[in-house]
Parts: C-alpha cells; sequence; structure tokens
C-alpha cells in the first residue's frame, strides 16, 4: 500500500522498509518485490547486486516474476556475470508457470539460439503461449514466424490477425507491418484506407519506416486524398532518422518543388544521403545533378561514378545514361563497346531512349557488329512507346524497304504518329 499509494500517502522509502521486514522472514513475494526496488533504485539506492540476491531468494521458492527477473539480470550482466544459459533456465521456470513475459523472452532465446541450441518450432510454441495471454510482443513475434514460414508453416492470414492483436495494443511496429499487409493484401483483402489509418498509428509513434510509407501514400493520394505537403512533412521526420527512401524522395520533392518551395541544393544534399546507404533511384537521380550542375558544381566524372553504382544495381535509366558518357566520352575515357552492353541492358527494361541509342549504334556499327535489321526491331520497341525519333527513323525504314519489307502503310502510320508528337 504504501508503494502504490493506497489508503495514504505514497511512501516508497517505507515500502521498502517493510518489504525488507518481510524478505528476512523468507516471504517470496516481498523478496521479489524489495529486489525490484533494489533493481531500480526506488525507496532508496539502486543496488543491482542485492536486486539479484533478493530474486534469487524468491526464485528457489517458485516465484515466477522473480525467476522472469532473475533470468533478465543474468541475460544482461546486471547484478553479476552475463549467464545466458543459466538465464534460459530460469525463464523455462517462469514460462512452465505460465509467466507470459517469461515465455515470450524463452522464446526469443530458442529462436536466436542464446543459452542453448536454436529451435525455432519450439520458439513458435512459446510465442503462442505467451500470445494467447495478451503478450503483444509475443503477438507480434509470432506473427512474423506465420507471415515468413519460420517454425513451421507459413501462414499470413494468421500473420494478419496476431499484427492486429499486436497492434490494437499500441504495438507501433505491428501497426507498420500489419499496413503493409493491407497495402499489398496479404493475408487477406487490399485495404488501401486501412494502410494508411495503421501507418498513421505507427507514424505518431516515431516510426520512421511508417511515416515514409505515410508520406508515399499522401504523395500519391492512395488510401486517402493527395496531400504533397503533408507527403513532405512526413519524408521529413523519417529522413532525419536516416531512411533512406524517405530521403530520396524528400530530395524529389525538392528538386521538383512538390508539397514547398524548389531547393535544389537541398534536393542534391538529400539525394546524396540516400545515395550512400545505396538507393538507386538516389544515385541516378544525384548523377543528373552533378551531370547538369544543378544544386552545386557540375561534375560529369562523379556523375559517371555515380550512374555506375545505380546501374550495377539494375537501375535501368542510370544505365542509358552511363551508356551515353561512355558513348560521348564524358566524365572518362569513350568507350563504345561499353555503352553498347549498358543501353543493351536498359533497353531490355523497355527504357525507349535506350532502344533507340542502341539501334543507332547497330545501324551505324558501332561498339560491335552492324546489324540493320537488328536496328529496325529496336526502332520499333522504341516507337511503340511514343519515342518521336524512332517513330520518324522506322516511317523512313518501312517506305524505304530498308533492312526489311517496304510497307507504305505502315511508314504512313508510324509518321502519323510521330507528327502526333
Amino acid at each position: 500500500m504504501h508503494a502504490d499509494g493506497l489508503g495514504g500517502p505514497k511512501d516508497e522509502a517505507e515500502a521498502r522498509r517493510l518489504y525488507g521486514l518481510a524478505a528476512v522472514q523468507g516471504d517470496a513475494q516481498a523478496q521479489c518485490n524489495l529486489g525490484f526496488m533494489h533493481a531500480q533504485g526506488r525507496g532508496g539506492p539502486k543496488d543491482e547486486v542485492e536486486a539479484r540476491r533478493l530474486y534469487g531468494l524468491a526464485a528457489v521458492q517458485g516465484d515466477a516474476q522473480a525467476q522472469c527477473n532473475l533470468g533478465f539480470m543474468h541475460a544482461q550482466g546486471r547484478g553479476g556475470p552475463k549467464d545466458e544459459v543459466e538465464a534460459r533456465r530460469l525463464y523455462g521456470l517462469a514460462a512452465a508457470h505460465g509467466h507470459a513475459k517469461a515465455q515470450c523472452v524463452l522464446a526469443v532465446l530458442h529462436e536466436d539460439g542464446l543459452g542453448g541450441p536454436k529451435d525455432e518450432a519450439e520458439a513458435r510454441r512459446l510465442y503462442g503461449l505467451a500470445a494467447v495471454q495478451g503478450d503483444a510482443e509475443a503477438q507480434y513475434n509470432l506473427a512474423f514466424m506465420h507471415r515468413v514460414g519460420r517454425g513451421g508453416p507459413k501462414d499470413e492470414a494468421e500473420a494478419r490477425r496476431l499484427y492486429g492483436l499486436a497492434a490494437v495494443q499500441g504495438d507501433a511496429e505491428a501497426q507498420y507491418n500489419l499496413a503493409l499487409m493491407h497495402a499489398d493484401g496479404l493475408g487477406g483483402p487490399k485495404d488501401e484506407a486501412e494502410a494508411r489509418r495503421l501507418y498513421g498509428l505507427a507514424a505518431v509513434q516515431g516510426d520512421a519506416q511508417a511515416q515514409c510509407n505515410l508520406g508515399f501514400m499522401h504523395a500519391q493520394g492512395r488510401g486517402g486524398p493527395k496531400d504533397e505537403v503533408e507527403a513532405r512533412r512526413l519524408y521529413g521526420l523519417a529522413a532525419v532518422q536516416d531512411v533512406a527512401q524517405a530521403q530520396c524522395n524528400l530530395g524529389f520533392m525538392h528538386a521538383q518543388g512538390r508539397g514547398g518551395p524548389k531547393d535544389e541544393v537541398e534536393a542534391r544534399r538529400l539525394y546524396g544521403l540516400a545515395a550512400v546507404q545505396g538507393v538507386a533511384q538516389a544515385q541516378c537521380n544525384l548523377a543528373l545533378m552533378h551531370e547538369d550542375g544543378l544544386g552545386g558544381p557540375k561534375d560529369e566524372a562523379e556523375a559517371r561514378r555515380l550512374y555506375g553504382l545505380a546501374a550495377a544495381q539494375g537501375d535501368a535509366q542510370a544505365q542509358c545514361n552511363l551508356g551515353l558518357m561512355h558513348a560521348q566520352g564524358r566524365g572518362g575515357p569513350k568507350d563504345e563497346v561499353a555503352a553498347r552492353r549498358l543501353y543493351g541492358l536498359a533497353a531490355v527494361q523497355d527504357v525507349a531512349q535506350a532502344q533507340y541509342n542502341l539501334a543507332l549504334m547497330h545501324g551505324d556499327g558501332r561498339g560491335g557488329p552492324k546489324d540493320e535489321a537488328e536496328a529496325r526491331r529496336l526502332y520499333g520497341l522504341a516507337a511503340a512507346h511514343g519515342h518521336a525519333k524512332a517513330q520518324c527513323v522506322l516511317a523512313v525504314l518501312h517506305a524505304d524497304g530498308s533492312d526489311g519489307p517496304k510497307d507504305e502503310a505502315e511508314a504512313r502510320t508510324v509518321g502519323a504518329s510521330e507528327r502526333r508528337q
């Protein structure tokens, strides 16, 4: 009553004294509670060594909370040596008494192989025991195991249900993951409005990834009204927490003047932050700014380097742009063989400009053998994407019968398409 202020003023010092009187008489609950006060420094000095001793006295009497608390001290090396084997044993004793937190922590130890063998099936079972008692952490961890199929069959519907249980308890990570499942239609119907709501719940708790994803939904008008000002604000919250995609997206908004003033200097800075974290889109966009001298000095060598980083990750636009730099000898040596290879990588990803540029190289025999039939095919691909120059060249080829059958009707059709550009 003194500890909680029931029936009179709260007095933790008096509570500590009274617990001490009961503890020396062997009362396990008093020993456990007194251990907690020593561990937390409540009602007197903090003393983790004494806390560990007191938890031990209560634990040997079968007090589940003391066993759990003592397990924590052994796991963390608090009040004495770290001993994960002993921690696992103590958590096991408490778990056998039905202690939900002990069951959850013991599951983590089994899942990660700490203090004994790794056993994902046992981890899944233990998370289940704690989850049915309402432990949000266990519900979240069990949901993850169901989602990815660890310790048992993959079950996205069950994962979605479990994330929901943890989410209503305010668990931000559960809210975020449940939002992902609603956004992508995993484990149940796709519901972008619900995803947006859940991202919002996690975002206000400071979850950076939720802030980034919610920003994207506002920017695109998904799950609710489009609001670029709010998107820019949310990207900013996530960006300062070092979420690379948020930095990239915020850079784009600054570069384009979306949701606020245009600021190419800030865009370049933000792209730089995301680029060093390996975001290919940021590397490509930053390269473009260096190539054109936007937001800072023009530096074609740096542009070429950055395009290379993004191209190596499969970014089609970077492959196309890097191909052009190799073809023209900008930012480094001229290398038409490399240009042709890079255009090819981008062309198979349906980048019309790469298809057109590669067609030119095949038509002229640059960077490899001349192949006018392949050039005509590539012009056709680019033309189908609405590339005006490709449509014009293709019209000429059809009209003249160059590198393929003469087809004046097709020439007129392609030519008309070109004129509509």
